[in-house]
């Protein structure tokens, strides 16, 4: 196992993060987020309290918005969205193959921005997105 990828290598790193943080070295945060994979950003912005989160994500690297984006749990990835704007989140899924695009579409505007519409208007995008996705795949 490479030494990047062993825990203990994996806890330092995220300790040293929330150092850079918590110390205003901004630099230094981007450095380390750089050697991070977007699962392991996703589990740092899930612990991190809220106003500290919005500085944590304008920190993450853009290529890697995307898969951050599919890893947060659903009320993380509904406040990040939220705070987004469009061009945004269009940069964010323009890396993401179309699977995954889907995914972040259910997980994100069905479940997180669309239930504002109803229910039953939220289950109905819901199949047709699924059903666009899968023509769009074969």
């Amino acid at each position: 196992m490479p030494d990047a990828e062993r825990p203990e290598n994996q806890a330092n790193a995220t300790a040293a993060l929330r150092s850079a943080l918590t110390g205003g070295t901004y630099e230094q945060a981007r450095r380390l987020l750089r050697n991070l994979h977007p699962a392991e950003i996703a589990a740092l912005l899930e612990t991190t309290p809220s106003p500290e989160r919005e500085l944590l994500w304008s920190l993450v690297p853009a290529e890697d918005d995307g898969e951050v984006l599919l890893h947060v749990n659903d009320a993380v990835r509904g406040a990040l969205i939220r705070n987004m704007d469009a061009a945004e989140i269009i940069a964010a899924t323009e890396q993401l193959d179309l699977d995954d695009l889907a995914d972040l579409i259910e997980l994100a505007f069905v479940d997180v921005v669309l239930p504002a519409a109803g229910v039953g208007a939220g289950a109905l995008i819901r199949i047709a997105l699924v059903q666009i996705a899968r023509e769009q795949a074969a």
